[in-house]
């Protein structure tokens, strides 16, 4: 039987702990050339804080950081993994996302996991 390189991850996957999955990846970003792109796709995976950050009493907060996710971060969840998205994290098929002119910490790493991930950004005022 010849294992595909698919098959060999899948095992790996359903074999490995939490810690010695954590240590391969952490091995991975440390020595692997492609290391920091890596880092950059999971740096967004997780979304923005803003407009959260000291706003718990601000009713909009929450609905002006969905709509931030949805357009910049859900179609990024979706291609990081091939789709392969855990918890109830929100993902989406798409080809592009928006950001804002300008934009903050979090966008930047988002222009560059799009790069990465070959999805087009739309700017926006």
């Amino acid at each position: 039987m010849i294992l595909t390189t698919k098959k060999i991850l899948k095992a790996l996957a359903v074999e490995l702990s939490l810690d010695e999955m954590r240590q391969l990846i952490g091995l991975y970003l440390t020595t692997n050339s492609a290391g920091g792109k890596l880092w950059d796709i999971m740096g967004i995976v997780r979304g923005p804080d803003a407009p959260s950050e000291g706003t718990e009493n601000d009713p909009g907060a929450y609905q002006a950081r969905r709509a931030r996710k949805y357009k910049g971060v859900e179609v990024l969840r979706n291609r990081a993994f091939f789709g392969m998205v855990g918890g109830g994290a929100r993902h989406r098929e798409g080809d592009e996302i928006e950001l804002l002119v300008g934009g903050d910490h979090h966008d930047r790493h988002l222009v560059r996991a799009a790069s990465i991930l070959g999805v087009q950004i739309k700017e926006r005022d």
